[in-house]
Formats: C-alpha cells, structure tokens, sequence
C-alpha cells in the first residue's frame, strides 16, 4: 500500500474544487483524474488510472481499483470495492463488495447534489 498523499502530489484535477476528508488517511495512485465537485469520505484507496467525474461522491473506507471510470453524478457508498475496469454510469448508486448497482439517484437528489456535498463535508468534519 502507498504512503497517504495530496491529491496534488499525484493527480489531475480540472479543479480545485474536489473535497477529501481526510487526506491522511485517503490514498490516490498515480493517474487519478478528479473533476469538480467531487467528495471523497476518509480512509478510501483509489488505485492508479481512475476517472471520477464531476459531482460524484465516493463514501468513507471504499476502495476504487484500477482503470475505474465513475461518470458524472455518481456514488460509490461507504465500504464499497469497485472491481478494475468498472464503469459507474451517471446517476447509479453503487455498494457492496464486490460493489454493484443498487439503485439509482432520484431526480431530487440529483438537483440537490451540491448541497447533499457540502452537508456530507460538514458532518464529516464533526466525526473526524
């Protein structure tokens, strides 16, 4: 497993507007492309060549493994594996492990998704 980093030191990033929670207990490989407005919950590995696109959320302690594509408006919940080589379609909610659709994200929760970022960083300030 590689030493924690900041997603500066080993990723891409259209924007400064990707949110980690913790970025010493969060692991991004090399090759990771973060769009804007991504969050990612502490204590998650993403390995080498992933895409996540923008207003995605990845959940605390998931792992994303390698060449894993997540589309916009996506979700990886909490403790989810995402096998290598996964696409995340827009607007799926995936869990589990090995993780897989369990649904898909309402019209509502898609309209509200920035607010839905900013409470999910709030509260996990609070439980950090």
């Amino acid at each position: 497993m590689s030493s924690s980093t900041d997603k500066s030191d080993k990723t891409d990033s259209d924007s400064d507007n990707a949110r980690i929670l913790n970025k010493t207990q969060t692991h991004l490989r090399s090759g990771v492309i973060l769009m804007d407005n991504v969050y990612i919950g502490s204590n998650v590995i993403i390995e080498d060549d992933v895409v996540i696109g923008s207003n995605c959320i990845v959940g605390n302690n998931a792992l994303i493994k390698s060449g894993t594509i997540m589309e916009p408006f996506s979700m990886v919940g909490a403790g989810s594996v995402v096998a290598e080589e996964s696409l995340v379609k827009s607007d799926q909610v995936w869990a589990g492990n090995t993780s897989h659709q369990i649904r898909s994200l309402k019209p509502q929760e898609r309209s509200n998704h920035s607010e839905n970022i900013n409470e999910l960083v709030d509260l996990g300030l609070c439980h950090a």
